[in-house]
């Protein structure tokens, strides 16, 4: 018995020292990336790495095991980028789940996802997909199928920016009273479930949402979003719709 204990206390410090290594690398990966960056100072609280800890001692899945290693990265640079309750939801999830989330991460412009993208999402693949994210609270807005969102420019007759991670449209509407669009609504967890979760954007996607908005009399741009330190994201045109 006191083997058992010796041996399983020894799998959990090598789970705990092979997942600090894959942020270790993501740490050295990010900082070359955003050498201008000021990281913060402020120390990562004692009892989320308590719950951390917890949770990555007895992970096996290597998937997962990455996982816990950029959500650590991730609150080491920036404290309370993930709550508790958001760790908590990581660790029970299984890996087909995570590739669950990041499908759907690809349909996400941040706060919603633009649900009438006709063409592309079909109903036999996508809404279980999204009923299940719903079910899992990181999107509102599928069983009702109501909801809508109104973005307004910043200032009149300039073009809204809509990000979808690695990409972006560029919206100038034809309502002045801005852009109106049938979304699910991304809620707090799900933003952060997708900040750590995510593939880059969905071409097909974004050119179906485009499609849509052109229709409504929308000028469309699509493009990458390209972030550099320091600055905001910038939109670089690739095609005109």
């Amino acid at each position: 018995v006191a083997r058992e204990v010796r041996v399983k206390e020894l799998m959990r410090s090598l789970h705990i020292r092979k997942i600090a290594l894959y942020a270790e690398a993501l740490a050295f990966a990010y900082v070359d990336s955003m050498l201008t960056e000021k990281i913060t100072e402020k120390f990562v609280d004692l009892d989320w790495l308590a719950r951390w800890r917890e949770y990555a001692q007895d992970t096996h899945s290597e998937i997962m095991q990455r996982l816990l290693a950029k959500a650590l990265m991730e609150e080491v640079i920036r404290p309370a980028t993930t709550s508790i309750y958001t760790l908590d939801f990581l660790r029970h999830l299984s890996s087909t789940d995570v590739q669950t989330i990041e499908i759907a991460s690809q349909f996400s412009f941040g706060e919603f996802i633009f649900r009438e993208a006709r063409g592309y999402f079909l109903p036999d693949l996508h809404k279980p997909m999204f009923e299940q994210l719903e079910s899992w609270n990181l999107i509102t807005g599928v069983s009702r199928g109501d909801k809508w969102t109104t973005l307004m420019p910043s200032k009149s007759n300039e073009p809204i920016l809509l990000r979808c991670q690695n990409r972006a449209l560029l919206v100038t509407p034809s309502d002045p009273q801005g852009l109106h669009l049938p979304i699910y609504t991304v809620t707090k967890s799900g933003k952060e479930v997708m900040h750590l979760i995510h593939r880059d954007a969905d071409v097909a996607y974004l050119w179906s949402v485009a499609t849509e908005l052109k229709s409504l009399g929308c000028k469309v741009q699509l493009g990458e979003c390209i972030e550099e330190p320091g600055r905001l994201p910038q939109f670089r045109q690739k095609v005109i719709v």
